[in-house]
């Protein structure tokens, strides 16, 4: 609670009762006068939340800030008995703002609100493909829209912790598509990877950002403007996956091959891995050997039917590795492929994708390897899915967290999303949110919520780690 002082004990009375919403600038808009009140109107623009309290034996405001629902005015009124302290009042709400005291999240009874208005908007396919969360919490959503809560945001967008659009980080203005003169790029955003300078690297189906030319990678500073320091010589058409290494080189997986950049964008050539194929997933270890899950067609010109190879640090291929599999019977796909490959704080391997049998036993979607790409039988999934998982994660508790085209797990309803105990069966203390629609993507905030995305009806839900929606 923010106060000024006062020699007398004030009696409060509330004002009003609504939550209020006070944004970035507050400046003194005009007076009235209520009776034997005199009051200042104060108009306020651009989004924090504090609750009003007034004291009427003292000529001054207490203010509680307090993170809540959303104040759709953009202006509001601040009584001030007889006028003495309106402009003390004025400067303490400038002086909160600048002073960075006020935060840009917003509670509720202590937990977080989340609000995206009308979320994604746009022409089909319409869905997001990557969450990303900065150090400062805030929330990278790439994907396929080009409006987010009707205001013009080409595929990328980072929003504040309440869902809210930050305004800080501008996609720029440029030519794109055909009619659309407007915001960002000018195709889909599958992957984006956030560096230890906060710079974000972004891959996808694209060959222009603000109207210039980048063809499938690029990267921005962390104010949106396009990092000219970082220039790509690949010649990919599309990038699914991004990894940054330990070094700060960059590993690539897009339509055809995966391959490794400098940290200026161009290309390694100690790196050479001999593989065709569709990469979806990469994932550098601790020793930093590297795990590329995807499909491929052949290895070192030798043709290939595997999903997950693991290479050294050249890029040639590591023989200490061995995952076989055959294809589970997808509806909507006979492709044999592997969408995600996740390593536990242990070293073992969780893998997620379209197989039905690893190594002989059945696994059905997803599986745990040992290091040398034996099946770990400590993690039990049963019977499995039942469809194709897109995204894995871990909890800082151990939990895992499975999101993708399924509606079952081991005989039990799971529509869409899972969490599993560490030893692979279902953590029943999850509560399944009630969804029609497919989530393939998800992230797991500092404090434990959990953002889902996806073939969403509102495309983003912010989850509390119950999995109840956090309204």
């Amino acid at each position: 609670m923010a106060r000024l002082s006062s020699a007398k004990a004030p009696t409060a009375v509330r004002i009003r009762s609504r939550p209020l919403k006070i944004l970035k600038t507050a400046y003194l808009g005009g007076f009235l006068f209520l009776g034997d009140i005199w009051g200042v109107i104060i108009v306020i623009e651009e989004c924090y939340c504090l609750d009003l309290y007034y004291f009427k034996s003292a000529h001054f405001f207490i203010l509680s800030i307090e993170a809540v629902s959303k104040f759709l005015s953009p202006s509001l009124l601040l009584i001030d008995h007889n006028m003495r302290n309106a402009s003390i009042l004025i400067y303490f709400l400038i002086s909160l703002i600048v002073l960075g005291c006020v935060d840009d999240s917003r509670e509720v009874n202590g937990s977080l609100c989340f609000d995206v208005g009308t979320g994604i908007r746009g022409e089909y396919p319409l869905r997001i493909y990557s969450i990303e969360l900065q150090q400062d919490n805030k929330i990278l959503i790439g994907g396929s829209f080009q409006f987010f809560n009707e205001e013009s945001k080409n595929n990328l967008v980072r929003l504040n912790r309440d869902g809210s659009i930050d305004k800080t980080f501008e996609i720029g203005t440029g030519p794109i598509g055909d009619n659309n003169d407007s915001y960002g790029f000018n195709g889909y955003v599958y992957d984006i990877k956030i560096q230890s300078d906060d710079k974000i690297l972004v891959g996808g189906y694209f060959y222009e950002y603000n109207g210039e030319e980048c063809v499938s990678i690029i990267r921005l500073n962390s104010n949106g403007s396009k990092d000219d320091s970082f220039s790509s010589g690949i010649d990919f058409y599309n990038v699914f996956s991004l990894a940054i290494q330990p070094d700060k080189k960059i590993l690539v997986g897009g339509g055809n091959s995966i391959t490794r950049l400098n940290s200026d964008g161009s290309v390694d050539n100690t790196f050479n891995s001999g593989v065709m194929g569709t990469i979806y997933s990469i994932v550098v270890q601790s020793d930093n050997k590297i795990l590329v899950g995807g499909g491929f067609d052949s290895v070192n010109g030798i043709e290939s039917e595997t999903t997950v190879i693991r290479f050294n640090e050249d890029g040639s291929v590591d023989n200490t590795f061995n995952f076989d599999h055959q294809t589970i019977n997808d509806p909507f796909s006979s492709v044999e492929l592997v969408t995600s490959i996740v390593i536990q704080p242990n070293g073992k391997i969780l893998v997620g994708g379209n197989f039905n049998y690893v190594n002989g036993e059945s696994r059905k979607g997803i599986v745990r390897l040992n290091n040398d790409g034996s099946i770990d039988n400590s993690f039990n999934s049963g019977t499995g899915l039942n469809n194709i998982p897109v995204t894995i994660k871990i909890q800082d508790d151990g939990k895992i967290l499975v999101c993708g085209w399924f509606t079952d797990y081991n005989g039990a309803s799971s529509d869409y999303i899972v969490r599993l105990n560490i030893d692979g069966s279902i953590d029943n203390s999850f509560e399944t949110f009630d969804s029609d629609f497919v989530v393939e993507s998800l992230a797991i905030e500092s404090d434990g919520k959990i953002l889902v995305s996806g073939l969403l009806p509102t495309e983003i839900v912010r989850l509390n780690n119950d999995g109840s929606i956090c309204e």
